[in-house]
């Protein structure tokens, strides 16, 4: 039933999206500018990932990896772009993906687990160097 409900929450908040007045920064306060499609994806991305943290600060695992995946489906949409390689969130989001499959003893989930890691890694080095 949550999920019906997120669905449709994000279906109209993607719709009217162009409405809302929130802007992406850097970490250093300033805007950053990215084309539309890129701007709604990762701005959803960011809110359901957040969400996702909040169910996982109540413990519910399960909720919050259907949230972080669902974050992780939206930034697939722009990961072509070189802002997106940039942003440590992604990282934070594949860490915290890999622990909703610890927590909730997923064994079947380690190859993801591992990608996911690598994938962490990575970023974190793109970030902020060795």
């Amino acid at each position: 039933m949550a999920l019906i409900t997120l669905r449709y929450n994000y279906n109209y908040i993607k719709h009217d999206f162009k409405y809302i007045n929130l802007q992406l920064e850097n970490q250093s306060g300033q805007a950053v500018h990215l084309p539309e499609n890129e701007r709604v994806s990762i701005m959803m991305a960011l809110l359901i990932y957040e969400k996702g943290r909040a169910e996982m600060k109540k413990q519910n695992y399960a909720d919050a990896l259907i949230l972080f995946l669902e974050a992780d489906n939206e930034i697939q949409n722009c990961q072509d772009s070189p802002i997106v390689k940039s942003i440590d969130n992604i990282a934070l989001l594949n860490l915290d993906i890999t622990w909703c499959y610890l927590q909730l003893k997923s064994i079947t989930q380690l190859p993801d687990a591992e990608r996911r890691l690598t994938l962490c890694e990575e970023n974190f080095k793109r970030s902020y160097g060795e």
